[in-house]
């Protein structure tokens, strides 16, 4: 492993890496489940409005229970919209990353964590031999680390005059 990257900022790289594919499965999912909300559950709260029995609270304001549940629907998809926000930021920031990659990191990124195959099937499509492989793709994924984790997945080195008796 790359010795300047800090190791669990590394491990989290990796798996971010190997749930790549499911990174964008949810962040369809979600666009889904969003459109879902607005067009169907806003139809039938809206058929429902009716100010025939309309009660009032302590403070007198008039609340209704179509009401209460259109708020509870718009904070919902407040919530998934937020959610897609961070995953598509995350699924670009990724993209980003392997897209700055040297062609042949980026081959062995694509081919062991993104598309998921064992090291030595990466080896008959890279044509180097695994321990390489190995050493190119931690390269990879600490360059990638960085870009996800900005500074603070670097291991500050120590200061010079530390080091120094004076």
């Amino acid at each position: 492993m790359a010795s300047k990257i800090k190791k669990e900022f590394f491990i989290a790289t990796k798996k971010y890496l190997d749930n790549y594919k499911q990174l964008h499965t949810n962040i369809e999912s979600l666009k889904i489940q969003i459109k879902y909300l607005r067009e169907y559950h806003l139809g039938d709260f809206m058929q429902g409005l009716s100010y025939d029995r309309i009660p009032i609270s302590k403070t007198n304001s008039i609340r209704n229970q179509v009401e209460i549940k259109l708020i509870d629907l718009e904070e919902k998809i407040i919530e998934k919209q937020i959610e897609l926000y961070e995953m598509e930021a995350l699924e670009r920031t990724i993209d980003s990353a392997i897209n700055n990659l040297k062609p042949i990191h980026k081959q062995i990124i694509k081919y062991r964590y993104i598309e998921g195959l064992e090291w030595n099937l990466v080896v008959d499509k890279v044509y180097l031999e695994e321990r390489q492989l190995r050493e190119r793709a931690n390269q990879a994924i600490s360059s990638i680390s960085i870009a996800l984790f900005g500074k603070k997945a670097l291991i500050e080195q120590e200061p010079l005059f530390n080091m120094l008796d004076l």
